[in-house]
């Protein structure tokens, strides 16, 4: 074995490959940036509750299309899409993807991307960062706002319901000034772990300022938001948080619902009115919920 020989032998035996997993990169529509790392096995790609890889776009259908994922090898197959499922510019009922290719579904292109583990997390922390929380793990406002245009836009066209609830916690100034903003830190993780372990995979949950927090209902009536309103609320009324010296920390949340409107609702429009929604549950004694009026005029309601 020559000098060059061995030290090559040598560099591969330190540097092994790195095992590469496939990815899809949202390039355009309204989740350009996100990272999809798609695990071995089969995944539905559409819109709807149902499906394992969901993305937002009203041109998709809700089982849009399906991703098989071996060892080296993802396979993509339409399932019978309105839009169908294309490929580097063609229409197709099936593809093998391979690095660079493009996909797109509806109005949302994404490119495949077969990247070492850790280039593949990098990207989902960097995604991350960009639309979550960094204390609650919750998305954050700007990623709320998106999702909500999207779901008025989806209840405008085909009205399945879309509730809004405002949650404020009870007090928290003075549990901060008494405790100390570890506790209250500690008091609004807890609260965010509450929010994602009663939700279902088709809500989403953002904290939207100190201890506000906005609850999105796709596809619920008004019973079903009022009782989810009120499961969040006793839930968090049975919170307790270990605080500093053996503290046990109890935290109410007052909540605002308002459901859109058969009338367009803005995004703002809907917030205000929810947010005005949870005002008038403090004013009412705090630790309750309270209804907004549907658009256009009424009284609300408080239990």
């Amino acid at each position: 074995m020559d000098g060059a020989e061995g030290t090559a032998r040598v560099l591969a035996e330190r540097n092994p490959p790195t095992r590469r997993v496939p990815c899809l990169v949202v390039l355009t529509g309204r989740e350009a940036g996100r990272v999809l790392a798609i695990a071995r096995g089969e995944h539905i790609l559409g819109r709807g509750p149902g499906a394992s890889l969901r993305l937002e776009d009203p041109a998709i259908s809700r089982r849009h299309a399906r991703l098989i994922a071996r060892a080296s090898r993802l396979e993509a197959e339409d399932l019978g899409s309105t839009n169908g499922l294309w490929w580097n510019g063609q229409r197709v009922p099936r593809a093998a993807l391979l690095d660079g290719d493009r996909l797109q579904l509806g109005d949302c292109r994404l490119a495949v991307r077969w990247s070492g583990a850790d280039e593949g997390r990098l990207w989902r922390q960097l995604y991350l960062r960009a639309t979550r929380d960094a204390l609650t793990g919750l998305h954050n406002r700007p990623s709320l706002e998106e999702r909500l245009a999207r779901e008025l836009e989806r209840h405008g066209r085909y009205r399945r319901g879309l509730a809004l609830l405002v949650l404020d916690l009870d007090r928290f100034k003075s549990l901060n000034d008494a405790h100390g903003h570890a506790a209250g830190d500690a008091v609004l993780r807890a609260t965010g772990q509450v929010l994602r372990a009663q939700l279902r995979a088709s809500d989403l949950a953002a904290r939207v300022g100190g201890e506000e927090f906005v609850v999105l209902l796709p596809e619920c009536d008004p019973a079903q938001a009022r009782e989810a309103a009120e499961k969040l609320r006793r839930e968090l009324a049975g919170l307790e948080v270990a605080g500093p010296g053996g503290a046990r920390l109890r935290v109410t949340a007052s909540v605002g619902v308002a459901l859109a409107g058969p009338a367009a609702d803005s995004p703002a429009a809907l917030l205000a009115r929810a947010d005005a929604a949870c005002y008038r549950a403090k004013q009412g004694g705090r630790d309750r919920v309270c209804c907004a009026p549907p658009a256009g005029g009424g009284e609300p309601v408080s239990s």
